[in-house]
C-alpha cells in the first residue's frame, strides 16, 4: 500500500505541474536528487541495523551488501558532498570524469547511461519480483524472510520503463523501494527479538 500511494503521488505531482517546473525538483542538487540520496541512506542505515546477531554468514553477507551498495550509491548522487563542503576535484580526476565530480558513475560516458541504467533496471525488477521463492532461497541459502516481499512487483514492474524515460525519476523511485525494503527488514527483526535494536 505504501509503495502504491508514493507512486500515485509521483504521478499526480508529474501532471499538476508545468513540465519546466516538476524538471526543477529534478535538477542537479534540487529537491529529488537530496531526497534520493536520503532514501538510499536511510535504506544503508537500517539494512546494518537488521543484520542478525546469530551471526548467519550468508544472511549477514547479503543484507551489508545491500547496506554497502544503497550508502555507496547515496554517496555518488551528491558527489560524496563535494558541492557540499566545495571541495575541489582533483586535476587527475578531471581529465577522465565527465562531470569534473568526486564520482565514479561519470567516468562512464553519459551516452552510455540510458542503456546501463536500463540493465540495471531489469535486474531490480528480478530482484524485487521473482526472489522471494523456495528456488531462489535454496540457491543462496537466504530465507525467504529476508528476501523482499512480491508485494514491491506493484512498483518493480515499471521501473525499465521508468528508467528509460527519465533516469532521475528511476533513481528516486528505486531509493525509495530500498528504503521500504530495509525498514522492512527491520521491523522483522523487531518482531523475532520481541524489542527494538539499534546496534
Amino acid at each position: 500500500m505504501v509503495l502504491f500511494s508514493f507512486y500515485i503521488i509521483y504521478i499526480i505531482t508529474r501532471l499538476l505541474f508545468p513540465k519546466t517546473i516538476f524538471q526543477t525538483l529534478f535538477d542537479e542538487d534540487g529537491v529529488f536528487e537530496y531526497l534520493t540520496t536520503f532514501f538510499f541512506l536511510f535504506a544503508s542505515v537500517f539494512f546494518i541495523l537488521s543484520l542478525s546477531r546469530k551471526k548467519i554468514f550468508f544472511i549477514n553477507t547479503y543484507i551489508f551488501i545491500l547496506a554497502s551498495a544503497c550508502f555507496f550509491v547515496g554517496m555518488e548522487e551528491i558527489s560524496w558532498g563535494q558541492r557540499i563542503f566545495g571541495v575541489e576535484t582533483p586535476e587527475s580526476l578531471k581529465e577522465i570524469n565527465y562531470q569534473d565530480e568526486l564520482t565514479v558513475h561519470n567516468l562512464v560516458a553519459p551516452d552510455y547511461h540510458p542503456q546501463i541504467y536500463l540493465v540495471i533496471s531489469i535486474l531490480c525488477l528480478i530482484f524485487f519480483s521473482f526472489t522471494n521463492n523456495k528456488k531462489f532461497e535454496s540457491l543462496f541459502w537466504i530465507h525467504k524472510d529476508y528476501l523482499p516481499s512480491r508485494r514491491f512487483i506493484t512498483i518493480a514492474v515499471f521501473l525499465p520503463f521508468i528508467s528509460w524515460y527519465n533516469m532521475e525519476h528511476f533513481e528516486v523511485i528505486l531509493s525509495f523501494l530500498f528504503a521500504v525494503y530495509a525498514f522492512q527488514l527491520y521491523m522483522k527483526k523487531i518482531s523475532r527479538e520481541g524489542r527494538f535494536i539499534w546496534c
